[in-house]
């Protein structure tokens, strides 16, 4: 019973690793995606008016995207 206790235990921080990989890699994503936004938005183009973005969605700071680390 341990054992298996143990087994499971593995598994389920290897998932939470690799979860956390995953999120850590959508938030490097999303940090470029704002730095490209950030730089067209302060592109010169005299045909057209500025770029207006919306704010980010209130649900993704929620799950910790945005944040400082500690």
């Amino acid at each position: 019973m341990s054992a298996a206790l143990a087994n499971e235990l593995r598994q389920r921080s290897l998932e939470l690793a690799r979860l956390t990989d995953r999120v850590e890699n959508i938030e490097k994503g999303i940090a470029l995606l704002e730095a490209e936004i950030e730089r067209v938005k302060k592109a010169k183009r005299p045909d057209r008016p500025p770029i207006k973005v919306p704010k980010r969605p209130r649900i993704l700071k929620s799950i910790g995207v945005g944040l400082e680390r500690e």
